[in-house]
């Protein structure tokens, strides 16, 4: 029998993946992005068709990788990642028709939109304004599916025509109207209302929604699409509607995709840690804090840590309640209000109580750091890499990197939320995300073993009050513009995001000309400027007037100048103890390196900037820039 070649990708993917605004929203676009892509890739196999890339089976056509497994059989494994990417290359019969791909893929999209209809909306779809029209309108072409099929041939010029079918214009949404989601906010929100003339019926339909799906998976003013709905209200299904469906309870067991750590709980997991050490005074604060609030105890709290197994009901309250500003804040937190009190929380005995247990447990460990890191990594030019190599040999070497990362991310304490050929992306406590990158790229270069495989990552320190999307916009741009573009890849790029905006933007190749890495160097003067403050703070402040004095307008660094010698003698003045000069230019070269610009495309232009000293002194401190 003939063959032919097919390319199919399934899209939008930052429409779905990245509009969210919880950690779960990210994890269930993400999964369902995968597990999509997935059932195309088995009526491929069941259509006597082999997937060329991703390498996702054997020669007899066994799934290896865990989410097509699951896919094929449903009993073998139940997957929590998302592991399969957006687009594959197939070999398939002469007599395939793509078509059937397309339609397995919108079966169950059909199937689970459905299914979170006659749950959540059927029962209150009588509260909105066609609301069940607004739902199959947006349901029914939210898709973009695009296919190329063409003849076997050795040139690889096939890997060119899914990127020119692209250009072809097909997919036409209906034009929306009315007020926008909250969440993607090119789709108009499910109640048909809009605000201007309807804001009382608007409210009462979404708290009528609020009602049935619980606060916590709809939050006071979020008013959705049909699209972010079934995001957000698929993981609440019942466990037979996951088993007839999706074919297994993604995790093993419903609480598992559930329970998502929120921002705040990223930023606070160490500090969980330590304070979970101090038992009595954890038990006491969480006594106060159970007398307090509503819900003490919420459904995206992460028992999966691996640093907090064993801490008990401390490790499971939610992540507001680790920082005092939430609890000083009656508008933050559902507080119980004391029989016979005013009905303002403000003046709620127990929430002083509450405060002050918070602060005796901070006492010794301090207080949490606001911040969390969100890491996003992908691999350079792996278009390039695939039409210059083998598909096959690149894939199960892809597939190797794979397997190793939900191991690095467990041990950093992070949580993965995708993790599908070269791309990465997961959560992280400030301390572990420069840690994690490392490991990953090494993972990646050791796997490939080629000069030419390279990675670039972007890592986001944020704190948890910014919102979910942009931190996720910032990534992205962070990892295309500056990692990629400007840097030439094979880079790490971080910033930092305050509520002011974006503070500190720094970016190196992993390595600087000899074995030294400027990322190792930034986590190393962290600990030893976190250890005894061998940086004042007035060093950090006075070297931006240093570094305009050794660099001209663009940065770049003045010939006949040693800077080394100057930020020395910076550093000895700042010093509250004497130390040798000698050990002096130990640690100002070690900073000078991670001030200076390494890069890709231009390793022998110098620039010299202050970000990576205040990078440094932001890492040591975790709260201050």
């Amino acid at each position: 029998m003939s063959t032919r070649i097919l390319h199919l990708t399934l899209g939008p993917v930052q429409g779905f993946i990245a509009q969210g605004r919880r950690t779960r929203d990210l994890w269930a676009g993400s999964f369902l992005l995968s597990w999509l892509t997935g059932q195309a890739m088995k009526t491929v196999i069941r259509n006597c068709g082999r997937i060329i890339f991703p390498v996702v089976h054997d020669i007899d056509k066994k799934p290896t990788d865990d989410l097509l497994k699951a896919i094929m059989d449903g009993t073998s494994c139940q997957p929590l990642i998302g592991t399969l990417p957006n687009r594959f290359k197939a070999e398939i019969p002469d007599d395939f028709d793509p078509v059937k791909c397309k339609a397995a893929m919108l079966e169950k999209w059909l199937q689970l939109a459905d299914a979170v209809k006659r749950r959540f909306l059927c029962p209150v779809q009588g509260f909105g304004q066609g609301t069940l029209t607004i739902w199959d309108r947006q349901i029914n072409h939210f898709w973009d599916i695009n296919y190329v099929i063409g003849p076997v041939s050795n040139d690889k010029s096939d890997s060119l025509w899914l990127d020119a079918r692209k250009y072809w214009q097909t997919a036409f949404p209906p034009a929306e109207g009315g007020d926008h989601c909250a969440m993607m906010g090119e789709w108009q929100e499910v109640s048909g209302y809009v605000r201007a003339k309807n804001a009382e019926e608007q409210d009462r339909f979404w708290k009528q929604m609020r009602d049935r799906v619980g606060t916590l998976n709809l939050r006071d003013r979020e008013r959705l699409c049909a699209i972010a709905l079934v995001k957000r209200l698929f993981p609440c299904l019942g466990e037979d509607v996951f088993e007839s469906i999706i074919g297994w309870i993604p995790g093993g067991y419903h609480k598992k995709i559930r329970n998502w750590p929120s921002t705040a709980y990223m930023a606070a997991i160490h500090w969980i840690e330590r304070a979970g050490k101090q038992s009595e005074a954890a038990q006491r604060y969480v006594q106060c804090v159970e007398k307090l609030v509503v819900e003490p105890v919420r459904g995206e709290t992460a028992t999966e840590i691996e640093c907090l197994k064993g801490i008990g009901t401390l490790a499971k309250l939610d992540g507001s309640l680790f920082f005092v500003a939430e609890l000083a804040n009656p508008r933050a937190t559902s507080f119980e209000i004391p029989e016979g009190e005013a009905n303002d929380s403000a003046s709620n005995p127990n929430r002083k109580l509450a405060i002050a247990a918070l602060e005796e447990l901070q006492e010794g460990i301090g207080a949490a750091t606001p911040f969390y890191a969100l890491l996003m990594m992908d691999g350079d030019h792996f278009g390039r890499l695939l039409r210059d190599g083998d598909p096959e040999d690149l894939s199960s070497k892809l597939a190797k990197f794979s397997e190793l990362v939900p191991c690095h991310i467990r041990e950093k304490s992070g949580a993965l939320i995708y993790a599908g050929g070269d791309d990465v992306l997961a959560l992280v406590p400030l301390e572990d995300a420069i840690p994690a990158a490392l490991a990953l790229h090494q993972d990646y270069v050791h796997a490939f073993d080629d000069a030419a495989a390279t990675t670039s990552a972007a890592v986001v320190y944020a704190h948890y009050h910014i919102p979910l999307r942009t931190v996720l916009s910032e990534a992205h741009d962070l990892l295309k513009y500056v990692a990629k573009e400007r840097n030439g890849r094979d880079s790490l790029a971080i910033s930092v995001l305050q509520g002011a905006g974006k503070t500190i933007e720094w970016v190196s190749t992993w390595t600087a000309g000899t074995d030294a890495s400027p990322p190792r160097l930034l986590v190393d003067l962290a600990k030893e400027f976190g250890k005894d403050k061998q940086f004042s703070n007035r060093f950090f402040y006075n070297i931006r007037n240093r570094f305009g004095m050794l660099t001209d307008d663009r940065d770049v660094l003045i010939g006949g100048v040693d800077p080394v010698q100057l930020l020395t003698a910076e550093y000895l003045k700042n010093r509250e103890q004497r130390v040798a000069t000698e050990e002096a230019e130990v640690q100002v070269k070690k900073l000078y390196q991670v001030c200076q610009s390494h890069r890709k495309s231009e390793p022998g232009r110098h620039t010299l900037g202050v970000d990576g000293a205040l990078l440094v002194r932001f890492l040591a401190n975790k709260s201050e820039v």
